[in-house]
C-alpha cells in the first residue's frame, strides 16, 4: 500500500513532512512499523481481517528498534498513536495468556490527517498574503531631522553590509532527512526472530538469544525450524543445537537394501542353475532327480 508520508525502500528514513504532520517522534515509530508491515506483505505474513500486521512486546520494541528511548516513552509515543487513530490493535495469539501486542497502520487515517495540515497551511499562507498587502497601502512618514540626525536615522534603518572575500560553497538541500534506523545485523535479527515466533511458540525474550539469532543464516534456520517442528521442539537450546549440528544439513545418499545386493555365486549354486535350464518347471527337475536315486540305489 502506498502513503505519500512513508517510504518502502531502505534504509529506513524519516520524511519532514510527516515529522510537522505527526510529531517527531510518532513519525519515527509510524515509518518503523511501515518497514515491518511491507516485510511481512512481501512474505504474505501475518495478514489478518484484510490487512497486515506485526507483532511484538513493549520491551521488544525498546531494545531492538528504539534502543535511543526508555520503554516508557515508547509506551507514551504508542498511545498518542492508538489516540489519533493512526495505530491499530489486535489480538492473534494462538495462547489467551499470550500479550504479545499486534498493531497495523490505518493508512487512510494518515492521508486525512496529511490532508487537513496542508489545508491550514493553505489558509495561513493566504492570511499572511492579506496581511502583507494591507500593510502595503499604510503611509508611513519618516521622522523630522536635520543634518547628522538624518543620517543617524538612515544609519538605523539600513545596517552596512561588510564586505568580504571570502568564498561561500554551494550547497545541496535536501527536502528529505534520511536518518537510518536499523543496520544490516537488526534487519537480520528481525527477520530470523519473525521467521522464528511465527513459525513456532518460542520467543526470543533476551538479549543472549537475539545474539545469537543474528548471526543465522535464513535458509540453514528455515530447515532446522522444519526439523525443530518434527521432534516436537519445546526450548529454544533445541533449535539451536539443530542449526549448529552439519549432519541436519548433509544431503543422504540413499541406502542400498538387501536385495539390491549382489552375492557371490558358488559353484554349486551355478551347477543347479545350468541344471535347471534344462527342464521346464522345478517339479520336473526334482521328479529326475529322484528316478536317478532310486535307479542308482535301487
Amino acid at each position: 500500500m502506498n502513503c505519500r508520508l512513508l517510504f518502502n525502500e531502505e534504509p529506513i528514513t524519516i520524511n519532514k513532512v510527516a515529522a510537522n504532520v505527526l510529531g517527531l517522534n510518532e513519525a519515527i515509530v509510524v515509518q518503523q512499523i511501515h518497514y515491518w508491515l511491507n516485510i511481512n506483505k512481501k512474505a504474505n505474513k501475518n495478514f489478518y481481517d484484510g490487512r497486515t500486521w506485526t507483532y511484538n512486546t513493549y520491551e521488544t520494541w525498546q531494545k531492538e528498534n528504539f534502543s535511543f528511548w526508555s520503554e516508557k516513552t515508547v509506551r507514551r509515543i504508542f498511545s498518542n498513536l492508538f489516540k489519533k487513530g493512526i495505530l491499530l490493535k489486535a489480538n492473534y495469539n494462538i495462547h489467551k495468556y499470550d500479550r504479545t501486542l499486534w498493531i497495523s497502520l490505518d493508512y487512510s487515517k494518515i492521508e486525512e490527517i496529511l490532508v487537513d495540515y496542508e489545508n491550514k497551511n493553505i489558509e495561513l499562507s493566504t492570511k499572511g498574503q492579506n496581511v502583507q498587502m494591507s500593510n502595503c497601502n499604510k503611509r508611513t512618514e519618516c521622522p523630522k531631522a536635520k543634518g547628522q540626525n538624518v543620517q543617524k536615522q538612515k544609519d538605523r534603518m539600513t545596517p552596512p553590509i561588510p564586505e568580504t572575500t571570502q568564498r561561500i560553497p554551494k550547497t545541496s538541500i535536501s527536502t528529505t532527512e534520511q536518518v537510518p534506523v536499523v543496520d544490516k545485523k537488526i534487519e537480520t535479527l528481525n527477520i530470523n526472530k519473525e521467521l522464528i515466533e511465527s513459525s513456532t511458540h518460542l520467543v526470543l525474550d533476551s538479549n543472549n538469544k537475539c545474539n545469537k539469532v543474528m548471526t543465522w543464516k535464513k535458509e540453514r534456520l528455515i530447515k532446522a525450524i522444519e526439523i525443530f517442528e518434527e521432534q516436537g521442539g519445546v526450548h529454544f537450546s533445541l533449535l539451536e543445537r539443530i542449526y549448529k549440528s552439519d549432519k541436519n544439513f548433509v544431503v543422504k545418499k540413499e541406502s542400498s537394501t538387501k536385495n539390491d545386493k549382489e552375492y557371490k555365486k558358488t559353484k554349486f549354486h551355478n551347477l543347479t542353475e545350468n541344471f535347471m535350464d534344462d527342464y521346464e518347471t522345478e517339479d520336473d527337475f526334482e521328479n529326475t532327480v529322484l528316478k536317478m536315486q532310486s535307479e542308482k540305489w535301487g
